[in-house]
């Protein structure tokens, strides 16, 4: 079995975590000064697909949303697939007072 075999066969339907070697940089100042922060691009999603030059990624387990080139991957990790629930909390509106809940 080839590295690329066992990669698919490993990933392949798993909700996954991509850390890529693709980076974003801002600049914050401070009482030091400025300092300046690198960060890896981390995309995550289901393996679905892949061929020779890209990952296939999709926020549900049958649709793609997003690809990835492969040699821009660095990490794959397994990571739990998200609750739906958590993510609705986690982007609700916070009530301005206790009169704005529903």
């Amino acid at each position: 079995m080839s590295n690329n075999d066992l990669f698919f066969a490993t990933f392949i339907g798993e909700y996954v975590q991509v850390v890529t070697k693709l980076t974003t940089t801002f600049t914050q100042e401070n009482e030091e000064g400025l300092i300046t922060h690198v960060n890896n691009i981390i995309i995550d999603g289901f393996l679905l697909d892949q061929d020779d030059l890209y990952y296939y990624l999709g926020q549900t387990s049958d649709a793609i949303s997003s690809t990835i080139k492969i040699d821009d991957v660095s990490i794959v990790n397994i990571s739990p697939t998200p609750d739906i629930f958590r993510e609705i909390l986690d982007n609700a509106e916070i009530p301005e007072n206790k009169e704005s809940f529903n």
